[in-house]
């Protein structure tokens, strides 16, 4: 009752300085209502700024927040952070090194679920009102495709886990080929370290701790031919702390202890990491897909009641 007295002796002081003549502009607004341009209240609920979060009576009083107009702005910032998490999910899946040389960069696809609610919000401005069909693009087709990409994921996260996790390096083709790329820059590593223990006069020993694959001379020619492999099995080690592809043996890359093979090491993270990111992603776009359509049944009657076009 304060706060809408004080509006209302506000627009009345307002008022009467105009009239008065002791505020700047007020003789332009006052020759434009003397010559028959209309009432000084009417003067003043112009002069208003047309696209304005408040709304005002014919009378120019200050009658509340106008929901309507702030309607685009709430819906399109709420919807965005809503899938923001979700969306962060498979964006931080779609970098990371393992899913990249398994799986691929599909997940990336992600990226482009913020784009329906910025068109949203310019659709709703326009209008200033709700969209029913714009508000359900926006909230069906990101959780639909966050849907697919998570169950997706979860599919291949257990394929990949049980594969890995077995000692048979002939499960599938992808696990051969990095077994022999291990065996090749293992052989390259060991022939490099019988050379230098040979010149240089030191044991095999203390050539295994000091010495790296990327230390020897060959290894640069070698690299091109093993190139993704390598990258990915040096990665391995240096990240995960794992050594050897089918088995455990000693790094050939990194200087720090490590403690399983590194398919063992890419199982674990399939079943922990990479499952529960895509189950959680499922699980919200679940949720989102049937709140939706439950919202859309039992508040559609009532946003019609309230005058609006549903």
């Amino acid at each position: 009752a304060l706060e809408a007295g004080h509006h209302r002796w506000f627009g009345l002081r307002s008022a009467e300085a105009v009239e008065a003549g002791s505020c700047p502009g007020s003789g332009m607004m006052q020759r434009w209502a003397g010559s028959g341009g209309g009432s000084m209240a009417a003067v003043l609920a112009m002069s208003k700024p047309l696209t304005t979060p408040y709304s005002y009576d014919e009378a120019g009083e200050w009658s509340g927040i106008d929901l309507r107009g702030m309607f685009p702005f709430l819906f399109s910032f709420c919807g965005f952070m809503m899938f923001l998490g979700p969306i962060w999910l498979m964006v931080h899946l779609s970098h990371d090194q393992n899913i990249v040389y398994w799986v691929g960069r599909w997940c990336e696809l992600a990226l482009l679920l913020p784009v329906p609610f910025f068109v949203a919000f310019f659709i709703q401005a326009k209008l200033r009102r709700p969209h029913k069909a714009t508000i359900l693009v926006c909230l069906i087709v990101p959780a639909t495709v966050l849907l697919v990409l998570g169950d997706l994921l979860i599919n291949v996260a257990a394929d990949k886990a049980d594969q890995l996790r077995s000692r048979d390096c002939d499960t599938f083709a992808t696990k051969r080929e990095l077994e022999r790329s291990w065996q090749a820059a293992h052989r390259l590593y060991m022939g490099c370290l019988e050379a230098t223990v040979a010149k240089h006069n030191i044991t095999m020993e203390s050539a295994l701790t000091l010495f790296r694959l990327q230390d020897c001379q060959e290894f640069p020619m070698a690299y091109e031919r093993h190139a993704k492999d390598w990258d990915y099995l040096w990665f391995l080690e240096e990240e995960h702390q794992c050594a050897g592809w089918c088995k455990e043996m000693r790094p050939v890359w990194t200087l720090k202890d490590v403690s399983d093979s590194c398919s063992i090491a890419v199982s674990q993270l399939f079943y922990t990491k990479v499952h529960r990111m895509a189950k959680q992603t499922t699980i919200f776009s679940i949720f989102v897909l049937v709140g939706t359509s439950l919202a859309n049944l039992g508040l559609g009657p009532g946003i019609r009641a309230m005058g609006i076009e549903w």
